[in-house]
């Protein structure tokens, strides 16, 4: 076994692995593999409780659109799962290194089109979908319903694609050490849930609301939305949708300034209760005025008219 590279978070480390020929079963590009190392630190419970949870998520649900688990092993204190190798890295990564038309900045990403990212956008929902356990139009099966918790553009793997003779990319959906089996009926307490930091819903701040699958589906659009201003603006103008989301909130206990690039700003609104006799104050969220006013700058832009018409579906069934 040859090892190459290390990424990774605090908790875990991925490698880039070669497994030689004699001694792989597994199908893959170039026989390169990624190896994720969960180690215990001082939560001695926290990698291991993963590794079960990624386990369990891929024999809840299997996808063409979801990377597999190709083998999951111990070894005294650590924790090893094999997946794929994913030779363009994740979406993050893609969007920082290329762009999609010239002038914009970066490389120009000669692959890419509008029918090619709205295919990649159809299939990583239809993916999530059988990930809730909803029926999938594109062979994916699930045996028990679950969510993901963890969308970003870090857990979106892009895979060379020569299927068509030219070179592009697959993007396909990972990591699931922080999924949770749970049905379209399911709900769960905000503290029973991992942060998701930029993309989470503003049911995650909001005291006595409960998340669901709509967790789920309030990140991909957030997610979406991102994907829509690099198509039309490139690197640069994700970077500038995420200093214009910078806005602060007014905390439960008020006098202090929080700024975070998440897309809802919450505020504190006072009723008063003729019951009660005094008043009540209580916290609301509401869309950030930089994400409303991001989506009339794509509708002034002219000549892409199908992306606008992707943003609008994204815009009025998963945000509002």
């Amino acid at each position: 076994m040859e090892v190459e590279g290390n990424m990774g978070g605090k908790l875990s480390s991925v490698h880039k692995i070669g497994i030689h020929a004699d001694h792989c079963e597994f199908e893959a590009e170039g026989k390169s593999f990624a190896l994720k190392i969960l180690e215990r630190g001082k939560v001695l419970t926290a990698a291991e409780n993963e590794f079960k949870n990624e386990m369990a998520a891929n024999q809840r649900a299997t996808h063409p659109r979801i990377t597999p688990l190709l083998a999951a092993f111990k070894h005294r204190n650590k924790f090893y799962l094999l997946f794929p190798w994913a030779n363009g890295g994740n979406l993050q990564h893609l969007w920082s290194v290329y762009d999609p038309y010239p002038g914009l900045g970066g490389e120009v990403a000669s692959w890419f089109s509008l029918k090619w990212m709205a295919d990649q956008c159809y299939n990583i929902a239809d993916a999530l979908s059988t990930v809730h356990g909803h029926p999938s139009n594109e062979g994916g099966v699930s045996v028990q319903a679950q969510l993901h918790h963890d969308i970003k553009p870090e857990n979106i793997l892009c895979f060379d694609d020569f299927s068509n003779g030219n070179a592009t990319f697959t993007l396909k959906l990972t990591d699931f050490g922080l999924s949770l089996p749970a049905n379209s009926q399911s709900t769960f307490r905000p503290n029973q849930i991992a942060e998701t930091k930029s993309y989470r819903p503003p049911e995650r701040d909001i005291e006595d609301s409960t998340v669901g699958q709509k967790w789920d589906i309030w990140c991909l659009g957030c997610l979406y939305l991102d994907f829509i201003t690099w198509a039309i603006f490139g690197w640069s103008g994700v970077q500038e949708f995420e200093e214009a989301r910078l806005e602060a909130d007014e905390t439960e206990t008020g006098g202090y300034v929080i700024e975070e690039d998440v897309f809802f700003v919450k505020k504190r609104v006072t009723r008063h209760s003729w019951c009660l006799g005094r008043a009540i104050h209580s916290m609301v969220a509401d869309i950030k005025p930089a994400v409303v006013s991001d989506p009339s700058r794509m509708r002034l832009t002219k000549g892409l008219q199908s992306i606008c018409e992707i943003f609008e579906v994204i815009w009025n069934r998963v945000m509002l």
